[in-house]
């Protein structure tokens, strides 16, 4: 059954009035149900319950019906209805929180306030509930209408009154199942009603409201003991509008919420348990207290959180942060009463506490009260984990405050070793933790200190930081100091390395014992984890702290077991990781007796572990621990070939764990480890002979008849000690001949070991000695030779061929390929491997694959090499083909060219898909690559596509390497006397031009690009080779064509820049300048070589391009010479271009080259390219080659050319002559393109540059074209589509408006202007590209508003007769000074004069929404109500912004004209002025609210207006609102009369006057001032301002008014009181006699004794210069100041004394602005006083 309602108003209206008690509760329980279904969700005035309510409200003119049945029912005592009828009006008030009428709510809160208070006060202090309840509905109900409304309320009700704070204490003490029961709680009504002064409240009652004793803490105080849904509402209101309301100064809720407040929150981490929150859905208290608090107590800056010095103590802030520190204390005293071990919350919330306030963490340990002495109990865990964390919590910023500069001394070193490692925990806490019995105990402490160490580390990183910065050297002293304090601290805080070592050895042993025995597998892991932690603290300690491993003489080689490979690899990390961090680590030693030497031991790791981590570490550790010794001390990167060559076991799938040892690796292994130890026992012995070595080599050829310059002046650039290899080598070399293994896998290790050398070599040399010495020895053990092709098992002649044929980059086999097919019982095992037909796992293939490359011929391999490689990758799990790289690596170039194989010929790409030889290839390495290329095939497009792949992935240091093969290779070839070494050469050069250009990409600090690329540019063969450039380039200059190489020319050129540009530049320039260019033409087309032409062409350009860029002067030859080349078309357009774009600066050179190419430089912007070349220059240079310019742009226009500002100028170029029919032709081209594309349902693309707009807009306004006579069509299109779909450019709207004002003018008809305005005004993002407030928009609102504007200016008609236009138009209105609001201003006066009725209703509203409001209130019938204005025209005014106004009232303001203002950021006077007066003349004006919102403080100031217009009205406007506030009452209504009464009283003589007088700035300003104060008793200028009121019954009109009193004031505000006054100043110097003014009260001498004194602050002086500036606008006060005041002197004493660069700039500007003003005014006629002055500046 529905439920009963009222369907007319007529019957809402007799319920209120009658007056039967019985009838009565009938009948308003109806409504109230009716009124609960208006006001539950939304209020929607068209609903069927709601209409009769809103027709009822709408059709009262006052609100007596309610407010007298409240009256009835307390007069006569109606229980009955106690309840009811404040739940009615409480109702009543909700609904009205609807806009529309807004106005009758605010009438019943007035009258409720002033009528019914005492029945609210009876209420609140009623002992029943329900009639508590029920007022404090009302109160609640009567904040909801708005801030005015709320404002009202909390200045009337008295909070204090009998009753009131009992009810923050009262709820049911029943417990219900209902989560909504809390709803019917006293508790909840007072809740809701503090919190709805913060909803609806502005932040002045905020502000009080928290300074009311026990009125907003009442509602935290019960909070743990509230529903969820209530504290969930506490919570979330307090964050929205009071932590997150900025407008509230942040001390205030700081000092509010005390740690007592949030102690009370805090306890709300003890409701753990999930709550019904509905029927079926539950929540955890917990989790909404602790969302709350991380947001208000974690985010400096934010909430009650403020910004901490981090670890700076505070007597080390900055001035005034000791307030912001007090406030953090609150934080931390209620970090003290968490719990954080107990609940993982609290401890989240601790930890993000103290990371964002770092310089808690001291005190913190200070004020804990868990304890942390070690025990075996969960407590202690969770304590100790907590340290941790906190321990873990990143650094702080150790910079200054908020800036980005580092203090001269560093943070105090006991908060920082606090924040490393806190006493709490100290060295004798940690070792009876390290020494407890449990095992437990004893991990988690290590685990601990090894987060200690990691936070050491930080600290430290970010000291050193701290020190690289600085430039000071005490500073940094200081710093370093502070490094070694910390280090010393933090090592007597921490445990003696012993006790580490005793809980490793221990635990060490208990593992190795738990191996033998493993009936307990618990215990085992127990074990391990502990020797694992422990073993990485003792690196840490190693690491961090080396002295203590010293002091200790503790050996870390004695943590190296024998069997290493018997480690875990958590265990191995850190033993490496231990190892890495010692510096004189005894490698040579042994792990025990019978074993190899540690670095064999650390080689064989690297060999075994299948963990790249692991062998990663282990290489690192013997690169740095082989680079101190004198074995690689010459060049530590040689480490890495020798490791390279070490063999590899490739069979490693379905193994797990370490890959066994091969024989061969077991052999080689022994071999090293013989070699080392031989060396290690005479190392000098093996130096020396290395000296010699090295001596005679050099002798041997420098005495050769053959040698080389190049080579020689290498081998002379070499230092004796600058070894080309490690003199183990050498070690090795001797040793082979007495070593007793096998000598096949040695041979193998030592030749690839020398071919992989050969990349460390300038010259070949000393290899080749070696390779000599090691050649005899294997032809002693192999006395015949073989042929490698068809060779089955590589043998070591065959090795020792592929070495000394890699050395000599010369083929050294005996034979070629043999690509004839083997039998097939050859091929039977391969065959078998391949067909998949062997029952064998993978090991076992893997193992059989390797057997059969060692036995298969190179022939054989040709056959199956592309199947092998799929085998690999698809079956054998080798992805990177390793045993067959290696196949290949090794017999090649010996068994002949690597890309001479069948499958390797085919490939046309290496990014074939499904060819598994492309694959290959890209495994390969870079060395094989290149010797296989270098012997044979040079030209190999796969080969080099193959090695530039190959450099892409390499890493910086190998790319380094390669450069070096290069180079020797290429000082061999260079120094050789061969002839076809062009080939050779281009791969050489492209090679390093690759490798440049990779490292370019990399970003490694390490490698210094531009100083490598220079040292490679200085390497001897480079300058050889630009040598033998020059010469060719000379042979040509001189005609001498015979001995020309033009490859090599090519080569050369294509090269330039590694040949030494720079340096052979202007050689080569001279030589090309002398070179008789037609002759030279004439032979190349004899030869038939048009590239030698070509490059030729190519090298004058890049040297012309090159020297004017390094702006070297050129003779005009070299340019004469370049249009030669241009006019002859050897080289492309883009040359010339580029070199035009170099020569920019050169005019003449310019102008030279213009003469022949002006057409392709026009074409080139044509066609949208950029050029910076002066737009005169090539107009100059057209005109005498008489290029066509109009036919150029014509013929473009068939293309989709871009749009770009420099086509405008090219266009404009062309306008010389036949202007109208070629700009017509242009214009009707480009509009409907422009328009096309600005359509998105088409498809055109019109590439549009940025500036192209607004050059076309300038062109149009510059032009003198008859833009009538365009096509109408095409001009309606274009603005059409601009409008409709590109109004967000502004650029385009820039031109558009430009455009119409030209295509219209003289346009009388209404079509299509009134279309035009249509489509802009109602656009979808119309309002939202105008919007005034904000600033992301800017250029796009200007632009649209001067569009409308423009359509206005030709037809005024269209807007003055549609008034519903402008509701969109005054949505862009802010009613400012700004351009585009004068525009609108402009268009409002235009519709106002010409139209037929006011639009003053309109003009009521503006700003966004106001087109919504307005039609609300119209509807309504309510726009022009006394509370409609004060609440949307008054409310809409930014009281802050109406103040800035008035200080900076514009001078020459007037009523009628639309002068330019310079200061945008003000309210426009001429809009206000006018509005206020109309208000004010219709009575619609709220008097409090007109003060309020400063409006009255603009109409004062306008009494000191210039203009008499304005004077008029301001006093017009001052008269009526005179009479009006004698008849209003409002708390300070008295003194604002007081105060007007002044004000009237000092104006004399009035009545006789035509003209009102003009009121000095002095006394307008100070009383629009005091307007203000008298609002806020609370201001601390309302004692001064009251004081002057009541002194006088006038104010001397002739004096600032209190300047002496103000600016020698002794109070405690005093610096805010003279800053006042000083800016009360600034804005009362307007004309002469302002001046004058001051001048009485001496002012000026004041002021400028009082910037100069201890006295004036920053904002004082910016006061000062805002004075001084001010007077300066005006010239004669300017010269006055000069010539009595001494203000150029004063200034000059300004500069010479002030550091402050900004203040200095400042001075300076003022001080040439008062000479310029001077100047002008003498009309440099100075004044004889004044001219030593002047001049003398």
């Amino acid at each position: 059954m529905a439920q009963p309602f009222y369907a007319t108003q007529n019957e809402v209206s007799t319920v209120l009035k009658q007056r039967d008690p019985n009838a009565l509760r009938r009948d308003l329980t109806i409504l109230k149900n009716q009124l609960v279904e208006a006001t539950k969700d939304r209020v929607d005035p068209m609903a069927k319950r709601t209409r009769p309510l809103v027709e009822y409200v709408q059709s009262c003119s006052d609100c007596s019906d309610l407010t007298d049945l409240w009256d009835f029912q307390a007069r006569d005592n109606i229980s009955s209805l106690e309840c009811l009828v404040p739940e009615v009006i409480s109702l009543f008030l909700s609904l009205c929180t609807t806009p529309i009428i807004r106005p009758f709510g605010l009438q019943l809160v007035q009258a409720i306030l002033g009528r019914q208070l005492k029945i609210i006060n009876r209420g609140v202090a009623s002992m029943r509930i329900p009639h508590c309840i029920a007022t404090f509905k009302v109160l609640e109900s009567m904040c909801g209408i708005g801030s005015a409304a709320t404002k009202e309320v909390f200045h009337t009700f008295n909070f204090q009154t009998e009753g009131f704070s009992r009810a923050s204490r009262y709820r049911k003490k029943t417990k219900s199942k209902n989560p909504n029961s809390y709803l019917y709680d006293l508790r909840t009504a007072y809740v809701r009603l503090v919190l709805a002064l913060f909803k609806y409240g502005d932040a002045d009652v905020k502000k009080e409201a928290l300074g009311v004793r026990n009125l907003v803490n009442a509602i935290f105080t019960g909070i743990d003991e509230d529903a969820y849904l209530l504290a969930e509402e506490i919570l979330t209101t307090t964050k929205a509008h009071i932590i997150e309301d900025y407008s509230i100064p942040r001390p205030v809720k700081a000092f509010f919420f005390s740690s007592y407040i949030l102690e009370k929150i805090g306890k709300l981490y003890t409701r753990t348990e999930p709550e019904l929150v509905g029927a079926e859905e539950t929540k955890v208290p917990a989790d909404l207290a602790h969302q709350f608090l991380i947001s208000v107590c974690t985010n400096p800056g934010f909430g009650l959180c403020y910004k901490d010095d981090g670890w700076y103590p505070i007597q080390n802030a900055e001035q005034g942060k000791t307030a912001e520190k007090a406030q953090n204390r609150a934080i931390a005293k209620f970090l003290t009463s968490l719990k954080p071990s107990d609940d993982m919350r609290q401890q989240e919330l601790v930890r993000k506490i103290l990371a964002a306030c770092p310089g808690m963490v001291q005190g913190y340990w200070q004020g804990i009260s868990f304890s942390v002495e070690p025990r075996l109990s969960s407590k202690w865990l969770a304590n100790l984990a907590l340290l941790q964390r906190i321990v873990r919590l990143p650094v702080p910023s150790l910079y200054y405050g908020d800036t980005n500069l580092y203090p001269a001394s560093p943070p105090a070193t006991n908060v920082i070793l606090d924040s490393i490692l806190p006493n709490v925990f100290g060295r004798a806490v940690s070792t009876r933790g390290l020494k407890n019995a449990s095992p437990l105990v004893s991990y988690a402490t290590t685990l601990f200190l090894s987060a200690v160490f990691l936070k050491y580390a930080d600290v430290l990183k970010a000291l050193e930081k701290a020190i690289s910065t600085m430039n000071d050297g005490e500073s940094s002293k200081k710093w370093n100091d502070c490094i070694v304090y910390i280090r010393e601290g933090f090592t007597r805080r921490l445990p003696d390395l012993l006790t580490i070592v005793t809980v490793y050895q221990p635990a060490g042993s208990s593992e190795n014992d738990m191996q033998e025995d493993d009936s307990n597998d618990n215990i085992a892991i127990q074990h391990q984890m502990l020797h694992d932690a422990s073993l990485r603290l003792l690196s840490y300690y190693q690491k961090y702290l080396p002295e203590t491993f010293m002091e200790s003489t503790v050996d870390p080689g004695k943590f190296i077991p024998t069997d290493i490979l018997s480690m875990r690899p958590e265990s191995l990390v850190h033993l490496l990781q231990l190892l890495l961090s010692v510096s004189d680590f005894k490698w040579t030693a042994k792990a025990g007796k019978g074993s190899f030497s540690h670095i064999t031991t650390l080689l064989t790791l690297y060999l075994q572990t299948p963990y790249k981590h692991i062998r990663d570490l282990t290489t690192k550790l013997i690169n740095e621990t082989l680079s101190d010794s004198f074995m690689f001390r010459h060049d530590p990167d040689e480490v890495r070939p020798w490791l390279e060559a070490l063999p590899r076991n490739f069979v490693t799938a379905g193994i797990k764990g370490n890959v066994p040892l091969t024989d061969e690796q077991n052999t080689v292994l022994q071999f090293v480890d013989e070699c080392v130890e031989r060396f290690s026992r005479s190392q000098y012995r093996y130096l020396d002979q290395a000296v010699d070595m090295l001596n005679s080599v050099n002798m041997e050829y420098l005495e050769r008849e053959d040698n080389s310059r190049l080579l020689g002046q290498l081998l002379r650039s070499s230092d004796s000690n600058d070894f080309p290899f490690s003199p183990l080598l050498l070690t090795v070399i001797q040793h082979m001949q007495s070593f007793k293994g096998e000598k096949r896998p040695v041979v193998r290790f030592v030749t690839k070991l020398v071919v992989l050398l050969i990349s460390k070599q300038k010259v070949p040399f000393y290899l080749e000695h070696i390779s000599k010495s090691l050649r005899d020895y294997v032809m002693e053990l192999q006395k015949t030779t073989s042929t490698p092709g068809n060779e089955e098992q590589w043998s070591i002649y065959d090795m020792i061929q592929q070495m000394q044929g890699c050395l000599s980059g010369l083929h050294g086999n005996d034979g070629d390929i043999v690509l004839a097919k083997a039998s097939y019982d050859k091929n039977k095992k391969m065959n078998d491997l391949l067909s998949d037909e062997l029952d064998i796992d993978i090991n076992a293939r893997q193992q059989s694959m390797i057997d059969i490359l060692c036995e298969l011929s190179v022939a054989e391999m040709n056959q199956y090499l592309g199947p092998i490689a799929d085998l690999c990758v698809n079956k054998l799990e080798w992805l990177s083909f390793e045993p067959l790289v290696e196949y290949l690596s090794e017999r090649h170039p010996r068994a002949g060219n690597l890309f001479d194989y069948n499958d390797i010929r085919t490939i046309k790409s290496l990014d074939s898909e499904g060819n598994p030889a492309a694959t290959l290839l890209t495994a390969i390495p870079f060395a094989t690559l290149f010797h296989n290329t270098w012997m044979g095939c040079p030209k190999n497009t796969t080969a080099m596509e193959a090695m530039q792949y190959t450099i892409e992935r390499m890493e910086s240091q190998q790319l380094v390497t390669v450069q070096t093969l290069v180079f020797e290779k290429l000082s061999v070839l260079v120094s050789s006397n061969n002839m076809n070494t062009n080939d050779q050469l281009n791969l050489a050069l492209d090679l390093l031009q690759h490798t440049f250009t990779t490292l370019s990409k990399e970003d490694d600090t390490e490698i210094n690009l531009v100083q490598l690329k220079e040292s490679a540019i200085d390497h001897p063969v480079l300058i050889e080779l630009s040598i033998q450039f020059v010469d060719q380039v000379k042979h040509l200059a001189s005609g001498t064509y015979t001995d020309i190489d033009a490859e090599f020319i090519h080569i050369a050129v294509k090269n330039l820049d590694l040949l030494g540009q720079k340096r052979i530049s202007n050689e080569l320039m001279d030589h090309l300048v002398k070179m008789k260019y037609d002759s030279f033409s004439q032979y190349c087309k004899k030869n038939k070589n048009p590239q030698l032409q070509a490059d030729i062409s190519r090298l004058l350009i890049i040297l012309v391009e090159d020297l004017s860029r390094r702006q070297i002067e050129l003779p005009h030859e070299a340019f004469i010479q370049v249009t030669k080349v241009w006019e002859a078309r050897s080289f492309q357009d883009k040359d010339i271009l580029s070199l035009l774009d170099a020569c920019v600066s050169n005019e003449p050179a310019i102008s030279t080259l213009l003469t022949t190419c002006s057409q392709l430089v026009t074409q080139h912007i044509i066609a949208g390219y950029q050029c910076s070349i002066d737009m005169a220059l090539i107009s100059d240079a057209c005109e005498k080659s008489s290029i066509d310019i109009p036919k150029l742009v014509s013929q473009s226009l068939d293309q989709n050319i871009p749009m770009t500002s420099r086509l405008v100028d090219i266009v404009e170029m062309g306008c010389k002559s036949n202007t109208d029919e070629y700009l017509k032709l242009f214009l009707e081209k480009i509009l409907p393109r422009l328009a096309a594309s600005a359509n998105p349902n088409k498809k055109t693309v019109v590439d549009i540059s940025i500036d192209f707009y607004d050059r076309l807009a300038d062109f149009v306004h510059t032009s003198t074209f008859d833009w009538t006579t365009l096509d109408g069509e095409v001009v309606r299109d274009y603005i059409l589509n601009t409008v409709l779909d590109n109004i967000t450019n502004a650029p385009a709207i820039r031109f558009t408006s430009n455009l119409i004002e030209e295509a219209y003018e003289n346009y009388d008809k209404k079509e299509p202007i009134e279309t035009y305005i249509r489509r802009v005004l109602d656009h979808e993002k119309y309002q939202q590209l105008t919007n005034p407030s904000t600033n992301e928009t800017v250029d796009e609102r200007a632009a649209i508003i001067k569009l409308v504007n423009r359509l206005n200016v030709i037809q005024p008609e269209i807007l003055a007769n549609h008034h519903g236009l402008l509701d969109q138009l005054l949505t862009s209105y802010g009613a400012t000074t700004s351009e585009p609001d004068r525009l609108i201003l402009e268009i409002l006066r235009s519709c106002e004069a010409r139209g037929g009725s006011t639009i003053l209703p309109k003009m009521l509203m503006w700003g966004p929404g106001s087109d919504r409001n307005r039609q609300a209130h119209a509807q309504a019938g309510t726009l022009l109500h006394a509370d409609t204005i004060s609440m949307e025209t008054l409310g809409s005014i930014d009281a802050v912004l109406m103040q800035r106004t008035y200080m900076h009232f514009p001078v020459d303001i007037s009523l009628n004209t639309m002068e330019t203002v310079t200061d945008e950021s003000i309210y426009d006077p001429s809009f206000f002025l006018p509005l206020f007066a109309n208000l004010i003349s219709s009575g619609a004006v709220e008097c409090r609210k007109f003060i309020d919102c400063n409006a009255l403080g603009l109409v004062t100031v306008s009494l000191s207006s210039v203009d008499d217009q304005v004077r008029m009205l301001g006093y017009q406007m001052m008269d009526q609102y005179y009479d009006m506030i004698q008849h209003v009452r409002f708390h300070e209504d008295r003194e604002v009369r007081l105060l007007l009464n002044g004000l009237k009283n000092s104006i004399v003589d009035r009545s006789d006057l035509d003209v009102p007088p003009r009121i000095p700035p002095t006394v307008t300003v100070c009383v629009a001032h005091a307007l203000t104060i008298l609002m806020q008793p609370g201001h601390y200028m309302y004692p001064h301002i009251s004081r002057w009121i009541l002194r006088t019954p006038s104010f001397d009109m002739n004096f600032v008014p209190m300047f002496t009193f103000l600016f020698t004031s002794a109070t405690t505000t005093h610096k805010k009181e003279r800053l006042w006054l000083l800016q009360m100043l600034s804005s009362s110097i307007w004309t002469r006699e302002d001046y004058k003014i001051f001048s009485r009260n001496r002012v000026w001498d004041m002021i400028t004794s009082f910037y100069n004194s201890a006295l004036a602050d920053h904002a004082s002086k910016k006061a000062v210069i805002e004075i001084v500036s001010r007077a300066m606008r005006i010239p004669d006060i300017a010269v006055s100041l000069i010539r009595n005041h001494g203000l150029i002197t004063w200034i000059e004493q300004i500069l010479v004394l002030s550091e402050d660069m900004e203040e200095v700039k400042t001075w300076s500007n003022l001080r040439d602005n008062a000479l310029n003003i001077t100047k002008t005014h003498y009309k440099d006629q100075l004044p004889i006083l004044l001219q030593p002055l002047i001049e003398n500046i």
